[in-house]
């Protein structure tokens, strides 16, 4: 009892001491509606229900012939309206149906009832954006294309019943409604700030319902064509089994790059642009439902340095991914001529050709005017049309502030590309890779960064690389970025603080509050990095190794563990009530208890008591275990991490 008493004394003042050192006392405030979308101005009927006494008579419409991503929002619809009103409402094909001011359908795209009204999907949806319609007694969900109806599916949920969903199988829903009057939408339009937004960890990214739900696509194969299988760094994959005899002009001197240039000799270019057109003409063929495809520099701070690409550079400020953005627009070019050939003819289509902006070749070949804040081509240099930039400053350090001295010029050349192309592609870093059990804490970064995108105007795609290799789900907050992510994505002016109590509220259930904790005194010691530990702040910080034990004091890691530990007592209370959900909400706890627990062995193990010491490696291993982990730092087998931390 005596021990219990000391130990609280001494985790208070750390947690108070962490706060104070900040300025500031984290909210453990609750906020009262889970959802974020505003529903006012979207009246209710006084005399039409949708369900009245317990009964309806609505049935969900969908064409006789539809994409599987429309079977999917009719399931969920289906679904979740169940679990809100205990009634299943039946799924029809439209074959046949006649619709009249009596109808009372919700329908899902372009049905033929649709048709048969006098409703137009609105030319300024974006992809995946939402348009929702009342007509009469009828409900019709609409998009530019299937993805926007699925999303559409998901906003009827929350303007019906204040469905949020938070990952995982967590989410929020109003039940047991008996009375629900019908809403009438008049030209309801949710257009996403970026229309594309790729799943940023491997939870989401190897699972369809949570990609779904998090209104999210793929982080490549749902946009870009595939050579070789290769989505990226695969510019050598271009001149794969053409390049023999060539080597000395299409490669650099170092061998690890093209030479955009073929050293200057015209007739080796020339023969190196077709070879690349082949291979790009093989994706558009291959892949007739992509509209791009990636032609992109091999991993690795390196470009060519000849002669002929170093004329290029100096004539542009010195910048290497001029010689990208040339190279880029004489292969579109040709593809052009391709597409009006009658072989490229059934195949013409809006095609878009990206390069990377990356490590040596991240800057913008653009003038800058530091006095007027304004750019200025350099001899008319552009992107020509069916060809962006894939923009992926990964030199940046997403922990610290966007106006931090180590990231405004990264922020500058974000906006410098938007001047040289008609749309982007954004990848950015959200995950410590070398340090996959310490928390890359991107948090305060995340809205500024979105907004900065959405300011720009033409960012098209966005990918906020996570831990992709973790598809079990990783440790140190990464459902909650995950969550952040695919709602700032959407709406980047939303209001954090509410959607991270809203997180900790509805995904943690009954240990919300003590989790919540947990996070806020990992954020405040967080913060007071940034402002006392001179080697934080780097470039490359999500290559950087994190595992630096003045970053994870021994008592914050066991302040964090113990409110984990508090959490766990939290929910013993539905443990027979609810198993199913004291097992979700468990083993989210548990996920995240990997962090405190890696440290605590890690770096003070030879401080610990031996009987606490193999408890806390028991721990690790068994919630790894239990929650199906392989993965550990880097991708590398969880049997690594084990072994690093004593574990047999």
């Amino acid at each position: 009892m005596k021990f219990k008493k000391v130990f609280f004394v001494i985790t208070s003042l750390l947690f108070v001491s962490a706060i104070a050192s900040v300025g500031r006392v984290p909210s453990l405030a609750l906020a009262d509606s889970p959802i974020t979308i505003d529903s006012t101005n979207i009246p209710v009927s006084r005399n039409t229900y949708i369900v009245k006494d317990n009964k309806t008579d609505y049935k969900i419409v969908i064409p006789e012939s539809c994409s599987g991503t429309i079977e999917i929002a009719s399931t969920e619809l289906q679904r979740f309206f169940a679990e809100a009103t205990n009634i299943t409402l039946p799924i029809i094909r439209d074959s046949g149906l006649i619709y009249n001011q009596e109808s009372k359908y919700i329908s899902l795209g372009k049905t033929c009832i649709f048709d048969q009204t006098l409703l137009k999907i609105d030319d300024e949806l974006k992809h995946s954006g939402v348009q929702i319609e009342t007509l009469n007694k009828s409900m019709f969900l609409m998009g530019k294309d299937d993805d926007g109806v699925l999303n559409a599916t998901y906003d009827l949920l929350s303007v019906l019943f204040n469905f949020e969903y938070f990952g995982d199988e967590g989410y929020y829903l109003d039940q047991n409604i008996t009375s629900l009057p019908l809403r009438h939408f008049k030209h309801f339009i949710d257009n996403p700030d970026i229309p594309y937004r790729m799943s940023t960890s491997g939870r989401n990214t190897y699972n369809a319902t949570e990609m779904s739900r998090f209104r999210e696509q793929d982080y490549y194969t749902s946009v870009f064509s595939l050579i070789n299988t290769v989505p990226w760094h695969n510019c050598f994959e271009y001149v794969k089994g053409d390049v023999e005899g060539h080597e000395s002009y299409w490669y650099s001197d170092d061998q690890s790059q093209l030479c955009y240039t073929a050293h200057g000799d015209s007739n080796e270019y020339e023969l190196m642009l077709e070879a690349c057109l082949t291979k790009l003409i093989k994706q558009v063929k291959e892949f007739p439902d992509k509209n791009a495809a990636t032609l992109t520099m091999n991993d690795g701070n390196s470009i060519c340095t000849c002669d002929s690409c170093n004329r290029v550079k100096e004539k542009y400020n010195g910048i290497s991914s001029a010689l990208h953005v040339l190279f880029c627009n004489d292969l579109r070019a040709k593809l052009e001529n391709w597409f009006n050939t009658a072989e490229g003819q059934p195949y013409k289509r809006d095609f878009t050709l990206y390069f990377f902006a990356y490590m040596i070749a991240t800057d913008a070949p653009i003038n800058y005017n530091e006095e007027t804040n304004e750019f200025s081509l350099i001899d008319g240099l552009k992107c020509n049309d069916g060809v962006a930039v894939l923009y992926a400053p990964i030199d940046m350090d997403y922990r610290m502030p966007l106006d931090h001295k180590l990231n405004q010029n990264y922020v500058r050349q974000m906006h410098g590309w938007s001047k040289l192309c008609k749309e982007m592609y954004i990848w950015t870093y959200d995950w410590g890779f070398r340090s996959y059990f310490a928390p890359y804490d991107t948090f305060e970064c995340l809205q500024p960064l979105y907004r900065e995108m959405k300011s720009c105007g033409n960012v098209k795609y966005i990918f906020q690389e996570g831990g992709h290799y973790m598809k079990e789900g990783a440790t140190c907050w990464d459902s909650l970025k995950i969550y952040l992510n695919s709602k700032l994505s959407w709406n980047a002016e939303l209001n954090v603080k509410k959607l991270i109590d809203n997180f900790f509220k509805y995904y943690f259930g009954e240990a919300g509050e003590s989790m919540h904790q947990a996070f806020d005194a990992f954020r405040a010691y967080s913060e007071k990095l940034k402002n006392t530990e001179p080697l934080y702040a780097c470039k490359q910080s999500c290559e950087s190794d994190l595992y630096v034990p003045s970053y994870w004091p021994k008592g914050l890691e066991t302040l964090i563990n113990n409110l984990m530990d508090k959490a766990f007592k939290d929910i013993e209370k539905i443990k027979n009530s609810n198993p199913a959900k004291y097992e979700l909400i468990y083993n989210r706890i548990s996920l995240e208890k990997l962090s405190p627990l890696y440290m605590l062995i890690c770096f003070y193990g030879n401080e610990l008591d031996s009987s606490v010491l193999n408890d806390y490696r028991n721990q690790f291993k068994t919630f790894a275990t239990n929650l199906g982990l392989t993965k550990g730092d880097f991708g590398d087998p969880i049997e690594d991490t084990f072994r690093k931390l004593g574990i047999k």
